[in-house]
């Protein structure tokens, strides 16, 4: 005969009801001057400057959903701000590190260009270059609009003015790097710098003056159809060779072509033939 105890039954976990005040905190945003409120928009500030995303993005109805995802409490702001406050002020924040990291680079050297963005609007861009502790570093000081006419008078102004907003005395820039443009090339011969060619330009012109001597020296009718033939065989030489508005035309020669040989090698063939069974004479 056994003997047993007391069952006993497992403690469940006790059950904590939410109180009134918790279950309303919890959908009360954050104010504006609260450190998470502050955290958050810091970082949606650095996503659209890193990434070169549109201030628009924060009105964006997918934008706005993932971040109240994440976290229901945080309002997020309107274009507005990211673009009037948020972002001037991380611009100075990383202008000021950027100073001060400069401040003692004796020697450092320049590269500049004049390039239009996809709405045609010119731009003015300078990077600066130096040595820290025995490591190359680069910084984009500058992608300023540039709406004045892109004289030699002109950039070489803007140049010296962009230098001197980072407080970059000119006797201590080594070199310039720039294109061949004339009008740069008049720009950095004023400013009395000294010029060094981009290596991208020349080996991009280099390559540019080879092609045409190849097209020049082979632009003839035999050499014409080899290829278009080589760019119907492959088809990766046709992307790369045959223009889409000259395929079909392409496609009629070589098969009016191969007509023509199977005919001649037809009556070639039955021209054999008779031969062969033609009783002697």
């Amino acid at each position: 005969m056994s003997i047993s105890g007391p069952t006993q039954t497992p403690k469940q976990p006790a059950k904590i009801q939410m109180t009134l005040a918790s279950s309303f905190s919890k959908s009360v945003p954050y104010d504006k001057k609260s450190s998470k409120w502050i955290e958050i928009t810091a970082a949606v500030t650095q996503y659209i400057a890193k990434d070169m995303a549109p201030v628009s993005v924060v009105e964006k109805p997918g934008f706005q959903n993932l971040v109240k995802t994440l976290d229901p409490k945080y309002n997020l702001p309107g274009r507005k701000y990211f673009a009037e406050k948020a972002l001037p002020a991380l611009y100075g924040e990383v202008r000021e590190k950027v100073t001060n990291q400069l401040t003692n680079v004796t020697h450092f050297s320049t590269t500049t260009d004049l390039w239009s963005s996809r709405t045609c609007e010119p731009y003015l861009s300078l990077t600066v270059h130096y040595v820290d502790n025995w490591e190359l570093k680069s910084a984009c000081l500058q992608t300023s609009f540039f709406p004045e006419d892109h004289t030699g008078e002109i950039i070489a102004q803007g140049l010296q003015e962009a230098l001197l907003s980072w407080n970059l005395p000119e006797a201590r820039q080594v070199c310039i790097t720039t294109d061949n443009g004339s009008n740069i090339v008049k720009a950095v011969s004023l400013n009395k710098w000294k010029r060094l060619q981009c290596f991208g330009h020349r080996l991009h012109l280099a390559i540019v003056s080879i092609l045409d001597y190849l097209r020049e020296k082979f632009d003839d009718p035999a050499t014409n159809d080899l290829l278009d033939m080589a760019g119907l065989v492959d088809p990766r030489f046709k992307t790369r060779y045959i223009a889409e508005d000259k395929l079909e035309e392409t496609k009629c020669r070589a098969l009016s072509e191969m007509e023509a040989m199977l005919s001649e090698s037809d009556q070639g063939t039955a021209e054999s033939s008779a031969s062969q069974h033609q009783a002697p004479a």
